[in-house]
């Protein structure tokens, strides 16, 4: 097992990744609580393309380590989100133009579906379904970070 300790915040550190000897790989971010003017409504955002652009790269370095290590690229995505009642999808839903009660989970805890990420499409393309599940546990039809194509079409800064 590897385990690699990233950034380090006031309440210690805020992001782990684990590589076993089985191949599983796991990777975990803790979202600073902002918006403290809110008192006990302290919210935080996945940011929408940010946490999406994250995933990517991830699973791009991933895969390319796979193909080092000699290991299959076929892999399982497994998304929970602990404290998603205090968590907004994106931070400008005005340019997404969303409705109130759209980009907010409904749950302390989300738990989505494993998906599989064939190895055969891209990283974009192997997300999408990942992207769309988390989207659609906020309220929406689909990832709106994709064009009706499926094509990955995020321009917001």
């Amino acid at each position: 097992m590897a385990l690699a300790v990233h950034g380090f915040g006031a309440e210690g550190h805020t992001r782990y990744s684990q590589f076993f000897r089985n191949g599983y790989f796991e990777t975990v971010q803790v979202l600073e609580l902002r918006y403290p003017e809110f008192g006990e409504n302290k919210r935080t955002s996945l940011g929408g393309h940010i946490y999406e652009e994250n995933f990517i790269n991830l699973l791009k370095n991933m895969r390319d380590e796979y193909t080092h290590l000699g290991v299959g690229t076929e892999m399982t995505c497994m998304v929970s989100i602990i404290g998603a009642d205090k968590v907004d999808l994106v931070k400008r839903s005005h340019h997404y133009n969303l409705e109130p009660h759209q980009g907010i989970f409904d749950r302390k805890t989300l738990v989505l579906p494993d998906i599989l990420l064939h190895s055969d499409l891209s990283e974009v393309q192997a997300l999408k379904p990942v992207f769309d599940l988390v989207w659609q546990s906020a309220g929406l039809q689909r990832c709106l970070n994709y064009s009706e194509a499926g094509e990955w079409s995020c321009s917001w800064p």
